[in-house]
């Protein structure tokens, strides 16, 4: 009743039965036979032992109208069918002591779906995101999608293309760069209803966009997303490292490829935890270490280089001072001396719950903690920060609300950033198609007690309908 907003009098398949058969024909023949005798209602038949859900349940459901007009709700399955959606999808694997009993189609499937989830136990290192994916595919509700050649593919409620395309394989969902439903050139991000037919626009070579986290649905999309991005990132960084370490190289008349050669990288960095020659890349690349002192490590000896290098620190550590300090209200763990920016895909602001990341030449970078970038982001560079002392200076931030489109509208609103005492600096507003209007402010915020109240005082207002936080780069 909660979870669908509806009242007691509204519910109306209180009574429910569960029949169970003993073969998969009996199933459709019972079926048959219950609406021969009563009348079934219309959109509430679900037949899940054609198009299993993914956690491997199978059943037939239906409601009826009996003669005094009470809803039944009515399940029909198989004694196995029965034993799974009680016991789980292990509980018709039977095994000897020794030698495990094949396992059916059906079985396989079920296994091939628990396989999966604990391959994303170990490919997702934040368990509060491997949760949150269990319950995408235990919980959510089906979309069934064709194929052009009439296959059945089975996804979440507000799937899109993307979605459907790494259903029907990962190399498709890589490939992905357009999508057609049902005849017609659409968008990526259009969500796919029951029914419709779905055909994928492929590029070979093409590399999936970061943006496509935002909007996907299923888990094995955002997982494969995710980690493709993952790889680009490790081969930047690599490339980056590489440029660094052969930079100071040169400054000291070395040449990499006799280096590499000859092994002397790895050999004098055996004792430093790096198993090979990229580890040592990626760990400059990662700005985990610096360039000279991995030259230093290797060439020690080199007293005029290490005094150049030194001079080189001090003067970057005074200047990193200085760009601490214009960088206020940021307390980073473990460190006092750093560049501090804040990330213009989300933009924090004081009271968000926040994470910061190091980026190579940029210093720390801070996102909110439920920013959709920091999914892509390397783990490796991650470092707590917190809030600390008065903020004085505001920031940008958008605001979207989208409101019917009403005389005097436009004025209602700029009046609640008057006395809330907000600056607006640029704002977009036009209207939509029903008789609404989208208004997009940027304003400068200067902390989150702030937002939140204007965002009361603009839901406030008659005829408003939705107050959302968003970016300020389409203002």
């Amino acid at each position: 009743m909660v979870t669908k907003g509806v009242v007691f009098e509204e519910v109306h398949d209180l009574i429910a039965f569960r029949v169970i058969v003993g073969s998969l024909s009996q199933c459709y023949e019972s079926l048959g036979q219950i609406h021969s005798l009563w009348k079934p209602v219309p959109r509430k038949f679900k037949d899940y032992i054609a198009m299993p859900k993914p956690n491997g349940y199978r059943s037939l459901h239906t409601t009826i109208v009996t003669c005094r007009g009470e809803r039944i709700e009515l399940q029909i399955r198989t004694k196995e069918m029965h034993k799974i959606a009680e016991e789980g999808i292990a509980a018709h694997w039977v095994y000897k002591e020794k030698e495990p009993v094949a396992i059916n189609t059906r079985g396989k499937r079920s296994f091939l779906w628990f396989k999966q989830m604990m391959n994303w136990q170990h490919i997702l290192k934040d368990p509060n995101e491997f949760l949150n994916i269990l319950k995408v595919d235990l919980f959510a509700k089906d979309v069934f999608v064709f194929t052009p050649k009439g296959d059945v593919i089975e996804l979440i409620s507000s799937s899109t293309p993307i979605d459907f395309a790494f259903a029907v394989h990962t190399d498709i969902g890589m490939e992905c760069i357009g999508a057609k439903i049902n005849g017609k050139l659409t968008s990526l991000k259009a969500v796919l209803q029951s029914g419709d037919i779905c055909k994928i626009i492929r590029e070979k070579g093409h590399i999936p966009s970061s943006d496509w986290i935002d909007f996907v649905k299923t888990s094995k999309a955002k997982t494969k997303i995710r980690a493709v991005l993952r790889n680009v990132e490790r081969e930047r960084s690599k490339r980056i490292g590489q440029i660094l370490l052969d930079r100071e190289l040169m400054r000291i008349g070395k040449d990499i490829v006799s280096l590499r050669k000859d092994k002397i990288i790895e050999n004098k960095l055996k004792d430093q935890k790096y198993k090979n020659y990229d580890d040592v890349i990626l760990a400059i690349g990662h700005g985990r270490v610096e360039a000279k002192d991995i030259i230093l490590k290797i060439f020690p000896e080199l007293v005029d280089y290490k005094e150049e290098t030194l001079k080189d620190e001090n003067n970057k550590t005074s200047k990193n001072v200085i760009e601490n300090k214009k960088s206020i209200g940021i307390k980073i763990d473990g460190a006092n001396i750093f560049l501090v920016n804040f990330a213009s895909c989300c933009l924090p602001i004081k009271g968000d719950s926040i994470i910061g990341f190091i980026v190579r030449g940029e210093g720390i970078n801070i996102h909110r903690s439920n920013c959709s970038k920091i999914l892509v982001l390397d783990y490796a560079r991650k470092i707590h920060v917190s809030w600390e002392g008065k903020i004085v200076s505001p920031r940008h931030i958008g605001i979207k609300v989208i409101t019917e489109d009403r005389e005097g509208m436009l004025a209602d609103l700029s009046t609640v950033f008057t006395k809330a005492q907000v600056n607006i600096s640029k704002a977009n507003c036009y209207t939509v198609l029903g008789g609404n209007a989208i208004n997009i402010f940027k304003c400068l915020i200067l902390d989150l007690k702030q937002l939140k109240k204007i965002v009361n005082m603009l839901e406030s207002i008659s005829g408003v309908h939705i107050v959302k936080r968003t970016g300020v780069n389409n203002i």
